[in-house]
Parts: structure tokens; sequence; C-alpha cells
């Protein structure tokens, strides 16, 4: 079998992972990947007459798709087929994968079952069953590839190339990692893995087209969409790659003043400095190294200035009996 050498940051996902180190076999990523696909985008259904099975993913991209019958090594594509009319969630031609068998669908269950979700894993196995056909599967098999591992991550990789997009608003410069799924427990499931990010919702979908409502996971800020990228980036698709790569690169550096924005500040720097310069009325102040330096030219009297002085307050000055005290 083929092995890959790649270095990634998270921890080995089984035991055989521990052993060969950081030899990882590439086909166990690669199906979990296709799991995280499927879970965002697929459906086992079967035809209503005669219960045949069949396995169906529609998508925008050709690549994913390939990918996905490459890991499961089963199906055909079709398409692009012109998505027109109403009721139609993309307006863009898509493309079809179909597996059509209760032998197929068994063998793509089969392969992709360690790493599927529940609610896809409930779907198969009734598909299955109403076919009249064994499958010896189980929804109580434990789910491989959980937060902080390997196979989560490649796991929620998938995903993010099924149902996830990166976005930029223009007019606030924030970058954005955005999902939208009828299914909470896969949302959750995929926060845990990234750990980052909120879950909003339910929302009612009120364009028609789906009548189960939705919920959004949202991941906000150059820092968490960077962390996501990062942690994804060794299965993420080519689509997802390049607009993760643009949306991290229109991040501002500099302020609507022209200033460069300095490490660690929110707001920017030389603009807060020059703001309270002009509200404490005219004093001068000079930003070196991310350091305001200056002084005030006439600093208004202090609650301490205006204390009358006695023989008790003398007694108790730390600085009594030094050389300029500053209660004098």
């Amino acid at each position: 079998m083929r092995r890959l050498l790649v270095e990634v940051p998270v921890a080995p996902a089984c035991e055989s992972d521990r052993v060969t180190g950081s030899l990882v076999h590439e086909d166990a990523d690669e199906l979990a990947w296709a799991a995280g696909f499927f879970d965002a985008d697929g459906c086992f259904s079967s035809v209503v007459a005669t219960r045949y099975p069949v396995v169906s993913i529609g998508q925008v991209d050709h690549q994913p798709l390939a990918r996905l019958m490459g890991a499961v090594g089963a199906g055909s594509i079709s398409g692009p087929y012109a998505s027109e009319g109403p009721g139609r969630l993309s307006k863009r031609p898509q493309h079809f994968y179909h597996a059509y068998g209760a032998a197929a669908v068994r063998t793509g269950a089969a392969k992709l079952w360690p790493s599927l979700g529940m609610t896809k894993r409930v779907k198969a196995l009734a598909v299955l069953e109403a076919a009249g056909h064994t499958h010896g599967l189980s929804v109580l098999t434990p789910i491989e590839g959980e937060p902080l591992q390997r196979r989560g991550a490649a796991w929620a990789a998938g995903f993010m190339d099924g149902e996830g997009c990166f976005t930029h608003n223009p007019s606030s410069h924030s970058s954005c990692v955005a999902i939208t799924n009828t299914e909470v427990e896969l949302l959750e499931r995929f926060r845990s893995i990234v750990s980052v990010g909120m879950i909003y919702g339910p929302y009612l979908n009120r364009n028609g087209i789906s009548r189960k409502p939705h919920y959004l996971y949202r991941a906000t800020g150059h820092q968490q969409v960077q962390s996501i990228v990062a942690m994804l980036w060794f299965r993420l698709g080519s689509a997802k790659r390049a607009q993760a790569a643009s949306v991290l690169a229109r991040r501002r550096r500099v302020c609507h003043n022209g200033h460069s924005k300095v490490a660690g500040h929110k707001a920017c720097a030389q603009c807060t400095a020059d703001y309270w310069r002009r509200k404490r009325g005219g004093a001068s102040s000079e930003w070196r190294g991310g350091r305001m330096r200056g002084s005030r030219k006439e600093r208004p009297p202090s609650a301490r200035d205006r204390l009358p002085i006695s023989g008790d307050l003398r007694d108790h000055d730390p600085d009594a009996g030094r050389e300029g005290s500053s209660w004098l």
C-alpha cells in the first residue's frame, strides 16, 4: 500500500499511526475526507417503485466528485446540467455523482462508515434493509477522528469542501468561515474539531426549497479563519484552497488614514494616540516602536494637588523629609 510522508500538528488517530510516526496511511485520510464530504452533500435513497438503492451527490465543481469516486471505488459522474427554474439552490450548472445497486451502496457505505455521521448511517441502513439486502453494518460502530486528531481534521476538511464557504466583508474588512446545515450535530462536530466559531439557529427556510430549519456555523476574524485554514489545508480541496487564500490575502494592513497596523492593537494605534492628544488639548505625542511617548505641556491640577497641607498629611507622606517632596 502507498504511504505518504506528511507533517501535521495533530495527534495520530489510531494505534497503527502511533507505531509508524509521521508515515500515515494515505487512503484512511482520504476516506475520512470523503465521509465528511458525503455528510455535507451526499444522500442515500431508493427508487420508490422498486426500492433500488442509490447514492447521489450534486456539486457545481467536478473535482471533489471525482475525488469521492476515487476514494470509494464505485459510481459515475454525469453533467453538468443547467440549474434553471424556481426552487434551485444554485444558478450554476451542476455535476452529479451516482452509484446504483445494493452492492455499490453497501461497498461505499462500508468504506465511509468509520467517519460517517449518525444521520447518514441511519439512512444507509434503512435503504439497504428496505431493499432486502444484508450489510453487516451498525450505527453503534465508534466514529473515528475525534477532536484534535488527524482523521477528525480530514473529515472536517471534507465537510468544508462540501458545505462550507470562506468569505470577506469589504465594508468591515473581516474574514469569515460560514457553514449552513440542517443537522446541528454535524456543525457541533466540526466546531469541536477546529475549536473556534459559534453555531446559531435554528432558522426557518422561507425560500421553499427545504422544509427543515437550518443552523449556521460562523467563525469571524483573520485569526480564527487562518487557524481553520491551517488545520484543514492538508486535505482541503483545490477550490476551497484558492478561496481561502484569496480571503486571507485581502486582510487590511493599514487603517482608513493610511497608518500601518500595529500588532496587538485591534484599532489603529496611531489614530488612537492622535485622538487622545487632541482630547487632552494640544498635548504633544510621538509614536515610536508601538508605544506613545510624550508629555503634556499644561497638566491640569489633580485632586492630590488640591488637598490642604496639614501636619497629619506630612506625617503620612512617604516622601516626607526628602528633597523635592511632591507634597509641598
